[in-house]
Order: C-alpha cells, then structure tokens, then sequence
C-alpha cells in the first residue's frame, strides 16, 4: 500500500511538473527568405508564448522562438529567447538564449543578460511586445524555458 502511494505521489509530481512548463505559442510573424530585411537566408515564424508572459510595473518578461522551416531532416532550427523589456524607456534586453537542432535537441545555451539596447515605436518588435502584453500577467520572471 505504501509503495502504490509513493508511485501515485510521483506520478502527480510527474504531470504538474510538464504542465508548468507546458508552453502556449501563438505565431506574430513570418518572415520569407527573400524578405530584404531577413538576413538569415531562411524562411521562418515566430511565435510569443502567452503563458510566459508576466508583467511588473514598468518591466516585461516573455519567451520568443524562431522557428526555422524544415526543408529536409537537418533543417527546422529553433531559438528561444527570454526578453526582458522597460516599456516606458523603449527599451530592451535578451536575459537567455537557447539553440535547438532540427530534431529538438539543444545545441546552446546562453545565460548571461545582453546590454540595454533601445527598440523603435512601430517596428516589428514592438509588435511582439504587444502580443505578449495582451497575454501578461502580473509577475515577476517568466519562469524556465517553455517546451518547443
């Protein structure tokens, strides 16, 4: 009897654990590999994961992948990026950075917080920052690095 609660114990343990880091993406753009303005050479989405997205105050935190289209078995790279954003200096950061292989396997992981760098009113990113507003909610880190 012990030994069922224990297993039990565990399996509960199991499915809070994949639901917390259970990622929600919802795609704000796309770009195609003969877009001027793409200096990849790959065509690819871009998604906001809504359930990392937390606000406090001033600042925002939320998860970003760029999911690279998959041409053939080596293709369809990933990067997750955590952003954090000061929403009244127009400013933003990257707080960490992982690389995915085509098969989902991590390739590289950065840690250490980019410098300030500002962004401009309009563009793209700003785009992002309103999706991942709308989906805020109040907090202050958006937690570990959602599922692809």
């Amino acid at each position: 009897m012990k030994q069922k609660t224990i297993i039990l114990a565990l399996l509960v343990l199991l499915l809070i654990t994949n639901t917390a880091l259970a990622a929600s993406w919802t795609q704000v753009g796309r770009t195609n590999k003969d877009n001027p303005l793409n200096m990849t050479g790959a065509s690819y989405a871009e998604y906001i994961d809504k359930a990392s997205a937390c606000k406090d105050g001033d600042r925002l935190v939320f998860w970003h992948k760029q999911q690279f289209d998959k041409l053939d078995e080596d293709s369809g790279e990933a990067t997750l990026t955590k952003n954090e954003v000061l929403l009244s200096t127009l400013k933003t950061r990257t707080l960490e950075t992982i690389e995915y292989d085509g098969h989902g396997v991590e390739k590289s992981r950065f840690s250490e917080p980019t410098r300030w760098v500002p962004y401009q009113k309009g563009s793209q990113f700003e785009k992002k920052i309103q999706v991942a507003l709308k989906y805020a909610k109040d907090g202050k880190d958006a937690g570990p690095a959602p599922k692809l």
